[in-house]
């Protein structure tokens, strides 16, 4: 994607995320290059501690799309009830950012009601 093509990242939209890793599990260097390289990404890193910390733009990608780059590559997530549970919001925060990102601005703050 050329530069004059890429859409500039909000930074009212984004979102740092942490997913914790299998150990040993498929090649980080090259799954981490890839997902930097994605639309809206605005950092990627794996600490220590096996944890892919994530920044990026939730108008433009959500975390589904970073875990379909990871399950392709050979890297699996944990699976406990905890990270299961923090999945599901960020799938939930994920779409409510995309959704006011798309939202046309219409605010209600300090308008009378029509027919007055």
């Amino acid at each position: 994607m050329d530069s004059e093509d890429s859409v500039p990242i909000a930074d009212g939209f984004v979102l740092k995320r942490q997913l914790l890793l299998d150990v040993g599990t498929g090649d980080l260097t090259h799954t981490l290059a890839s997902i930097s390289e994605l639309p809206g990404m605005v950092s990627a890193v794996v600490t220590t501690s096996n944890r892919l910390v994530v920044k990026y733009d939730a108008s433009q990608i959500q975390i589904d799309r970073i875990l379909e780059l990871l399950a392709r590559s050979g890297i699996s997530i944990r699976r406990g009830y905890w990270q299961r549970h923090c999945l599901r919001w960020y799938r939930f925060v994920d779409h409510n950012t995309a959704t006011n990102a798309q939202s046309t601005p219409s605010h209600c703050c300090n308008k009378p009601p029509k027919g007055y």
